[in-house]
């Protein structure tokens, strides 16, 4: 994640828990300070992105409160493990916020 337009809270979630009912979807959350980039390694599966881009970080329990930006990606994200003999090949992808 690129926090390009100011510090960002994202989440990701484990789509096919969501869409089988899960009351907690495995997901991961994490910060990423503006200017920088944030990064995460998730096993292969299908996630769906959300995301929120603030203005002013208020602890763990608020957030950002009121002072952001909400959104989702439109389309969930796949990541896909490939082996071909000895080499393994994995999905990557640069989202710019």
């Amino acid at each position: 994640i690129n926090a390009f337009s100011g510090p960002v809270l994202v989440t990701v979630t484990d789509e096919y828990a969501i869409l089988d009912g899960d009351p907690n979807p495995p997901s991961v959350t994490f910060y990423v300070r503006q200017g920088e980039l944030g990064q995460t390694n998730l096993p292969a599966g299908t996630y769906r992105v959300a995301y929120q881009v603030g203005y002013r970080w208020f602890g763990e329990e608020v957030g950002f409160g009121e002072y952001c930006t909400a959104g989702e990606l439109e389309d969930p994200l796949v990541f896909d493990f490939y082996m071909n003999g000895q080499w393994a090949s994995t999905s990557s992808f640069k989202i710019t916020l």
